[in-house]
């Protein structure tokens, strides 16, 4: 290929990328073109047993509902294809091989601070600062109440 048609088919892939990129933080910004209703008392509760601690089935609809609502469905499939961000199909106990050469498991630890430092452990294959922008704006929900623990184990359920 001549080296002007590289740069054009480089140039052609960063404007696609950058693209979809804006419209992604432009959804996920408060107000964006799909607004949410405010939660109210019932969509926000989760059932709790008698422990006090949210039952597992309850975490994981709540984690599945927070991964809409933040718009992480967005990047990250749930079904084993690849999108802007690795899929979270089969992550639970896997082996991740990370930008670095290093590999690590992919345990509740892991998937935890993927979310809030998502720059800090890169995914083989996948480019760092996509996440950090849209986390950044969501940091607040994430990190309110249990909502941290229902997207992993949100996850963590996708086998």
């Amino acid at each position: 290929m001549p080296r002007n048609a590289s740069r054009i088919a480089v140039g052609a892939a960063a404007a696609v990328f950058i693209v979809v990129f804006v419209a992604v933080i432009l959804v996920m910004a408060p107000g964006g073109s799909n607004p949410r209703p405010a939660a109210t008392a019932t969509t926000a509760s989760v059932a709790t047993p008698p422990s006090g601690q949210p039952d597992q089935a309850a975490l994981i609809a709540q984690g599945k509902d927070l991964a809409a609502q933040l718009g992480c469905i967005a990047c990250h499939s749930t079904d084993g294809s690849s999108v802007v961000g690795p899929t979270w199909k089969g992550l639970a106990g896997r082996q991740v091989e990370l930008a670095d050469g290093t590999t690590v498991t992919a345990d509740s630890a892991y998937i935890r601070e993927s979310i809030i430092d998502p720059d800090k452990q890169i995914v083989a294959g996948f480019q760092p600062g996509i996440m950090t922008g849209a986390v950044q704006n969501q940091l607040a929900t994430i990190n309110s109440g249990n909502n941290l623990d229902a997207l992993v184990a949100y996850i963590e359920s996708l086998k």
